[in-house]
């Protein structure tokens, strides 16, 4: 086995782990991440003015143009709209917020009810 399929083997092994324990960790703390995804879009559906002060504390902390993550910015709407898809999979699954940042169940549907609804402004 080459090397490079040896290194990507490697990394979906350790991301489908984290996924894994992630989803775990979401469930300890109430949330069940996969059952209360939203399949179709609400009535009435968050703005980004709704979702711009959880994605402040929940993801700019990491997600700046000066932070940890500053290649992966969250910091204006177009940056997370360019990334949705992504960041809606991380937060149905319970991977994103890490690093002792939790989502109130509120926050949470919030974020996927904004995400499902193609992020309105």
């Amino acid at each position: 086995m080459s090397t490079s399929r040896s290194f990507r083997t490697g990394t979906s092994r350790a991301v489908l782990a984290l996924m894994v324990v992630a989803s775990a960790g979401c469930q300890m703390f109430g949330g069940s991440c996969l059952a209360d995804a939203p399949t179709s879009c609400p009535p009435n559906p968050p703005t980004y003015a709704q979702v711009q002060p959880i994605l402040g504390h929940a993801c700019v902390l990491c997600h700046a143009p000066d932070a940890q993550l500053s290649t992966l910015p969250l910091d204006t709407y177009e940056a997370v709209f360019a990334r949705r898809d992504a960041a809606e999979k991380l937060v149905s699954t319970c991977a994103m917020p890490r690093d002792g940042v939790l989502l109130s169940d509120e926050e949470r549907r919030t974020l996927l009810n904004w995400f499902v609804c193609d992020a309105p402004r």
